[in-house]
């Protein structure tokens, strides 16, 4: 059964977001037996955002899926903990998991997503070297233009247990982004 190329989203980097390397997403998505059959189903991708909260990198990976699985920290530390916890424990556990889910999906020949901050380049650094390893080719896309009232604006309208909150934002752009 052939997919509806129709039903593929095609994106350019419209959205506020200098991608590198990125001229829309044209690839179709394999069927969900084609891997497993041998089928050549294309290069895998390891796609990571970077950007502050707020600036979209989340809405962005969304309209990827089915098509890339997302890995997204906030989302482990829910499942993890049932709420974020931020404690050095807390967070080497969500960094363990993260990792460890996303070699096993890139070992699997999936197309994955962090859809992370990202910000530090020691840490784009690690993840373009775990995707030479596993022979995946290595996609930054780059939200850190959006402007630092937008990503304030957007995150004070999510839901308050979602919220990173305006000196949060404030501190990693000072940190990352001056």
């Amino acid at each position: 059964m052939g997919v509806n190329r129709n039903q593929w989203p095609m994106y350019q980097s419209a959205m506020w977001c200098g991608v590198l390397g990125f001229r829309g997403l044209k690839r179709e998505p394999p069927s969900p037996h084609s891997r497993s059959s041998g089928q050549d189903v294309g290069v895998t991708r390891l796609l990571i955002t970077r950007g502050l909260p707020g600036s979209g990198k989340t809405t962005f990976a969304r309209r990827l899926q089915p098509w890339v699985v997302r890995v997204n920290r906030d989302e482990l530390r829910r499942m993890l903990h049932g709420r974020p916890l931020y404690t050095p424990w807390a967070e080497g556990l969500v960094s363990t998991v993260q990792r460890g889910t996303v070699e096993r999906l890139l070992e699997a020949r999936a197309d994955v997503m962090i859809d992370d901050t990202n910000l530090g380049r020691g840490l784009v650094r690690e993840w373009g070297a775990l995707a030479r390893r596993f022979g995946a080719k290595f996609e930054i896309h780059d939200f850190t233009r959006v402007p630092l009232e937008v990503c304030i604006r957007r995150d004070a309208a999510r839901p308050a247990d979602e919220r990173v909150g305006e000196p949060g934002i404030r501190t990693l752009h000072r940190k990352y982004l001056k």
